[in-house]
């Protein structure tokens, strides 16, 4: 009779641990432009994307290669302290898997930050993430996975408008 309660309550607790994790799961949602996603140590909004202006000498290197330079315009607000944003934790994928880091030279003005800026808490910093992609690319998803000291799992949104 004991073995059958205690099967029972080994069955009960796993299934609140596994509903737990589920719960937490909040960064399996994919986000649309203009949707804001929230994080416990920031939280980060998709204004738009465009095809970067850039100089003669820029925008040949990028001919030259076939590529362009698309720029994901975002407002990033850090609500921890210690927080440090590099471009390459942005990462771009298109609609056949390929994947695009974020780009450290020939960018969209203004850029959100230079690489490794620290963010101050509570400081809303607007501007544009860069990716260099193979010219006419479609189906533009952006994942953001920020360094450490965040602690939850990437963002993601579908860059269509």
């Amino acid at each position: 009779m004991s073995t059958h309660r205690d099967f029972s309550s080994a069955i009960g607790a796993a299934l609140i641990a596994l509903l737990a994790l589920l719960g937490c799961k909040r960064g399996s949602v994919v986000h649309k432009v203009g949707e804001t996603a929230v994080q416990s140590d920031y939280r980060l909004t998709v204004l738009g994307v465009k095809t970067c202006e850039l100089n003669e000498a820029e925008k040949y290197m990028l001919d030259r290669n076939k590529k362009e330079a698309v720029g994901v315009e975002v407002i990033l607000e850090p609500t921890a302290d210690n927080i440090v944003f590099a471009p390459p934790s942005a990462i771009a994928s298109d609609g056949s898997g390929a994947e695009y880091t974020g780009a450290i030279h020939t960018t969209c003005k203004p850029e959100l930050k230079p690489q490794f800026t620290k963010l101050a808490a509570h400081v809303k910093y607007r501007g544009f993430i860069t990716f260099h992609v193979p010219v006419k690319t479609s189906g533009l998803r952006l994942k953001f996975s920020p360094p450490r000291p965040f602690r939850e799992q990437p963002v993601e949104f579908d860059l269509k408008p």
